[in-house]
């Protein structure tokens, strides 16, 4: 029997529809990064701190046989964290830290009534600390794919789920001419995947 394989990737929340003759579904959902940490404001005689990166938000996964889903799922698709803000107001004034991404999610809706029942969850990664004069920024830490009990299906053998990654430690520069560093940037906003 030939084999036809769909892709929908979601960048946007809203919502999936089944597709008739379906026999199998696999989703992956990606929480969103968390925003990189400001930079230190650097003077002539302090040394410079970058801000550190914002962690890579969780992965959860589940392979299920599609009578298990309703015909309409839930897409919740993450917002990258915004990056801090750089410590350029006053010379050797503290970056702040970038915040955290937000979860990603898909639910399986009920009738007219929108009843939903969470299918599978990634968390959003955390900010990456503010560089300050007592040192470079820390990377976001990472976080927990998701309490996995809660999603549906979990016992399933075919659902699984990854921890975010940390993200790194902010750069230095030395001593010398007064430089303004930077924002942190934005974490990179999550997907779901629905096959």
């Amino acid at each position: 029997f030939p084999v036809t394989i769909r892709n929908q990737i979601f960048y946007t929340s809203g919502f999936w529809v089944k597709p008739k003759g379906v026999s199998i579904i696999e989703i992956v959902a990606l929480g969103a990064g968390g925003g990189g940490g400001g930079g230190l404001s650097k003077t002539t005689t302090l040394v410079g701190a970058g801000g550190g990166g914002g962690s890579l938000g969780s992965m959860s996964k589940i392979i299920i046989p599609a009578i298990f889903v309703t015909d309409t799922l839930k897409v919740n698709v993450g917002v990258g964290g915004a990056g801090g803000t750089g410590g350029n107001g006053t010379a050797g004034s503290n970056g702040s830290a970038g915040s955290p991404g937000t979860l990603s999610s898909v639910d399986l809706v009920y009738g007219l009534s929108a009843t939903t029942t969470l299918l599978v969850q990634a968390n959003g990664g955390n900010g990456g600390g503010g560089g300050t004069t007592s040192g470079i920024g820390v990377g976001g830490t990472a976080v927990a794919a998701t309490t996995v009990a809660n999603c549906m299906y979990y016992h399933l053998r075919t659902f699984s789920s990854n921890n975010g990654v940390s993200g790194g430690a902010g750069g230095s520069s030395g001593a010398g001419v007064a430089t303004n560093f930077g924002a942190g940037s934005s974490g990179v906003p999550s997907l779901s995947v629905l096959v």
